[in-house]
């Protein structure tokens, strides 16, 4: 997670947001069970077959710590070359590795075969533009990148915004959220797609951040209780049935982010217990690798004595083991396995990418320095 810079002096150490990452955890788990359908388990209670609207969730708490991060001090071209170069190497590694593993499966499930239709969605799928292009398939491979496709590019159009903008960056950020805002007050007929999801909740978030940072002072006594009660509101925003769910669901999760950023509640200290930092940790190799995890297992599932149904009126399959006892040990099973993968791709992967990150950053901070060009101060 970006880091917690003080607005009085630049120079202040760095603080994460901890508590906001072991929510990201939590929410990339909660989209895994959305993803799994395993029949007599919990994976068919309301929440979390509301739990793919915590996308919602991850692009407006990018939009909160990039702002943090990196919207505070002034942009130049060696901060923008940085920030590009360590947003690519956050991101890639995982996904290309993901979208490897994926190509493989496919082309072992078509009979090593892939066929010209699939190989033609390969190259957005690398270049993470399949939720961008219109006549690409943005679920293609592994489906759950659409959103890490937006997101990537939100991060370019934010850079670009604070490099070329830097002093109108905050009032501009405030417009591209109004402007969102309208279009689904006037119901435009654009709302529903991923990039104006994604444009809408990252650039709220940015609003979010300038909320926390004008208010982290204030009093607040009751915070404990309020934690409590966002929880609570968490779960009813996700299960209720509301016009412009996507949009009113943002809202509200930018004030938990605003509310959960204190870090000064019971809830708040609960979320800063090792097994939940872990989550946070882990939280974009859990989002990144689980579909890949469960394609393979529904393939497999004949092979490990799993039965596979499709209800009457559902496009769904469901996984089974014939009882609901053993439905519940598979369901506990399949996440744990989860978290074992994304622990090794954390560590293998991930880790590998942002280091590489922080060293091709500190190659052009040298080359800045040998050509005259002044260097960021601070790095996120």
């Amino acid at each position: 997670m970006q880091q917690d810079q003080s607005h009085a002096v630049n120079t202040a150490p760095a603080q994460r947001f901890v508590v906001l990452d072991s929510f990201r955890g939590l929410c990339a788990l909660s989209v895994v069970v959305f993803h799994l359908h395993i029949s007599g388990s919990f994976t068919d209670l309301p929440f979390f077959r509301s739990a793919g609207l915590f996308v919602e969730f991850f692009f407006t708490l990018s939009g909160f710590v990039l702002c943090h991060s990196y919207a505070q001090r002034t942009f130049d071209a060696a901060r923008f070359r940085a920030f590009l170069i360590s947003r690519t190497c956050r991101i890639f590694p995982l996904h290309l590795a993901a979208l490897l593993f994926c190509t493989l499966l496919v082309y072992v499930q078509r009979g090593f075969h892939l066929g010209r239709a699939v190989l033609s969605e390969w190259g957005p799928n690398a270049l993470l533009l399949q939720a961008w292009l219109p006549k690409t398939n943005a679920f293609s491979y592994n489906g759950p990148a659409w959103s890490i496709s937006i997101e990537f590019y939100l991060y370019l159009i934010f850079g670009l915004l604070l490099f070329a903008l830097f002093r109108w960056s905050k009032a501009l950020f405030g417009w591209i959220a109004l402007l969102c805002s309208v279009c689904v007050w006037l119901n435009a007929g654009w709302i529903g797609t991923g990039g104006f999801r994604g444009i809408t909740c990252f650039f709220i978030g940015t609003l979010a951040y300038e909320g926390y940072r004008r208010s982290q002072h204030w009093r607040m006594p009751w915070i404990s209780l309020l934690e409590v009660a966002a929880l609570a509101g968490i779960y009813f925003c996700l299960t209720l049935q509301y016009a412009h769910k996507s949009y009113w669901a943002t809202c509200y999760f930018a004030l938990c982010i605003m509310l959960f950023a204190r870090e000064g509640g019971w809830i708040s200290r609960q979320l800063l217990r090792p097994v939940f930092v872990k989550l946070g940790h882990w939280s974009f190799s859990i989002y990144l690798t689980h579909f890949v995890a469960i394609s393979l297992l529904m393939w497999l599932a004949p092979d490990l004595g799993l039965d596979l149904e499709q209800p009457e009126n559902s496009a769904l399959t469901y996984l089974t083991t014939g009882s609901i006892p053993g439905d519940f040990v598979l369901t506990l099973t399949i996440l744990a396995g989860v978290l074992g993968i994304s622990n090794l791709t954390y560590k293998h992967i991930e880790q590998r990418g942002i280091a590489l990150g922080r060293r091709l950053a500190g190659k052009t901070k040298l080359l800045d320095a040998a050509t005259g060009l002044k260097p960021a101060t601070n790095k996120a």
